[in-house]
């Protein structure tokens, strides 16, 4: 669900311009080797889930003992206990936190075609950053950011042909977390059935 999730944000954002989360995973793998900036840091849907891969090349720099691993799933669940285990790994005491407020929800779009025009064109940015008072640029930024939170709603389902493909996309990389982790992954893999 993270790489759906990383997908309907960026079209949230106006940072991508494909039409179905399908082809962006399709084409994936062409944006990624065009060497394209944009691309390596907006549209890597899938290769940002490959866990196993990314904490391989931070153990190769950091002992395991200096290392905490949180799953999302766990701490949704529980985020009381899993806040308490970071700050007694940090060597903290514990602190009562507000974990009631979410931060950064993703929902459907909201539009499309201006946040694209912004985000994709630098030239207009400064141009209106110039031309209108920074009290003026900030209200519609604010009316903007008010309107995409006004029009949350849930992001389409994913197709079951598509979850599929995710799962057997995924499943390499699990098996390998668990050998890292020196633990089941089983919130993982019962989520796939």
């Amino acid at each position: 669900d993270r790489a759906y999730s990383a997908y309907w944000y960026a079209v949230q954002k106006g940072r991508e311009d494909l039409e179905t989360f399908k082809e962006a995973i399709d084409l994936e793998p062409a944006r990624l080797s065009s060497g394209d900036d944009y691309h390596i840091r907006y549209h890597a849907y899938l290769q940002r889930g490959l866990y196993a891969k990314q904490l391989g090349a931070l153990l190769e720099i950091f002992p395991k003992e200096q290392v905490q691993v949180v799953i999302l799933e766990e701490f949704k669940k529980n985020p009381k206990v899993v806040l308490n285990d970071i700050f007694n790994f940090m060597g903290l005491s514990s602190a009562i936190v507000n974990t009631g407020q979410r931060h950064n929800e993703t929902s459907g779009e909201s539009n499309k075609l201006l946040s694209m025009f912004m985000h994709k064109n630098k030239i207009l940015r400064d141009v209106v950053k110039r031309i209108l008072p920074g009290s003026v640029a900030r209200k519609i930024k604010l009316l903007l950011s008010e309107s995409r939170t006004r029009k949350k709603s849930s992001l389409p389902p994913m197709s079951i042909c598509t979850r599929e493909r995710l799962q057997e996309y995924y499943d390499s990389d699990v098996n390998q977390l668990e050998t890292i982790l020196g633990r089941k992954m089983d919130i993982w893999h019962s989520s796939r059935k």
